[in-house]
């Protein structure tokens, strides 16, 4: 018996040393923008801040929660302690104590997301429904400017359109847009044409747009341009005889993209004509080579490209067309603009004619995985700078310093 005593009082003992379980709490709250819009699917961290007996887990791996359609988002079974909590898109944060079985309301206000949004109209103003504009952002990659695509966006009736996600800050865009012909074009005669924001039909002439956090910019109208437009043609031969071949010709700015100007075939002889280019400086690519051309206000004619099929290296030839696209010599800025790439790379202020060559050479391929003088080309960047390589990247392809 007095075992059985002696027992039961051990056991009372030890359950009254027994911790209570710690009352965890909870974190909720909504994430709205500027605008007063509920902000979906937004990364919230809740990171616990050390203190004195939390472990070290807690401390490097924070909560995470994702914002539902209403922007609300919820911690749960957090337990007590001081947490810092902050959105993935502000770098704002915010410190609250959460005592134990205590809920706690956080709300956050963020920035809104830059917006870019205008209307379409034709030559006489009205609005253009089912117009597709494009949004460009140049970059630069491999020291070569290239343009990244966004889009399209189709106007509607009103022929508004809207850019509302995945734009950046202090980035330049440009806008375009394009409305498919109804025919294929044979006509010399004015036609509307893409044009680029506000009513360029080159890049070179564009206006750009440059967004600060949380920029709604409105009325960022563009109006479709008529200019006359012009036919080429030529001759395609793959292995010494006309071929058969796919292509698609790009005003050279947007060559890579997935915007060309015109999609053809050449005929079983290798000839192909098509109409409908305003004055500019085109690429024309296949699948194994490609050659550059301008339209300087007539139609081109013998624009004539030579495959290899064991060799993509191609070869173009001129045949005595009317006003034939020749660059006997950079104009005065595109020359500066190449005198000042050599500088940036170490060739000095007076190269040599052979390394002039060599450097437009590696300019038209891109600098590939050439860290050094890409980084040299990069320190040149800059909004005038970028104009300026567009310039001379039109001229590069026919021209030769010796």
């Amino acid at each position: 018996m007095r075992c059985i005593v002696a027992l039961l009082l051990l056991l009372g003992a030890l359950a009254a040393q027994t911790p209570t379980p710690e009352q965890k709490g909870t974190i909720h709250g909504v994430v709205k923008d500027t605008t007063g819009a509920p902000v979906a699917g937004i990364a919230v961290s809740a990171r616990r801040s050390p203190g004195a007996r939390v472990p070290i887990t807690a401390i490097l791996g924070p909560a995470n929660a994702v914002t539902n359609d209403a922007g609300a988002y919820t911690f749960a079974d957090l337990a007590p302690g001081n947490y810092t909590l902050k959105t993935a898109r502000d770098p704002a944060t915010k410190v609250i104590q959460l005592n134990a079985g205590q809920q706690v309301v956080v709300d956050f206000l963020i920035p809104a997301n830059p917006i870019i949004c205008g209307r379409v109209l034709d030559s006489n103003k009205r609005p253009v429904p089912g117009g597709f504009v494009w949004l460009l952002k140049p970059e630069y990659q491999d020291g070569v400017l290239r343009q990244t695509v966004i889009g399209p966006r189709v106007t509607d009736d009103d022929g508004d359109y809207s850019f509302d996600s995945g734009l950046e800050v202090n980035r330049r865009y440009f806008l375009l847009v394009d409305r498919p012909p109804a025919a294929e074009l044979r006509t010399r005669d004015p036609a509307e044409v893409p044009t680029y924001y506000p009513v360029a039909t080159r890049i070179d002439d564009a206006a750009t747009v440059i967004l600060q956090r949380g920029e709604i910019r409105e009325h960022v109208d563009i109006k479709i341009a008529a200019a006359p437009v012009y036919c080429v043609d030529g001759e395609i031969q793959s292995g010494g005889k006309p071929s058969r071949v796919d292509f698609a010709v790009f005003e050279t700015p947007l060559a890579g993209t997935r915007m060309p100007r015109v999609r053809s075939r050449s005929s079983e002889d290798g000839k192909y004509h098509f109409c409908g280019l305003p004055s500019g400086a085109y690429r024309l690519s296949t699948q194994q080579g490609l050659t550059e051309f301008i339209v300087a206000g007539s139609d081109v004619q013998d624009v004539d490209l030579t495959l290899d099929p064991a060799d993509p290296r191609l070869q173009v030839d001129w045949e005595s067309p009317p006003i034939a696209p020749d660059f006997p010599k950079l104009d005065a800025q595109a020359e500066e603009t190449l005198h000042k790439i050599a500088a940036a790379m170490g060739m000095g202020d007076n190269p040599s004619a052979d390394g002039l060559e060599e450097l437009a050479l590696r300019l038209r391929q891109g600098l590939g995985n050439d860290p050094e003088r890409r980084e040299a080309l990069t320190k040149l960047q800059s909004p005038d700078f970028a104009m300026e390589m567009v310039n001379l990247q039109a001229q590069l392809p026919r021209w030769q310093a010796t």
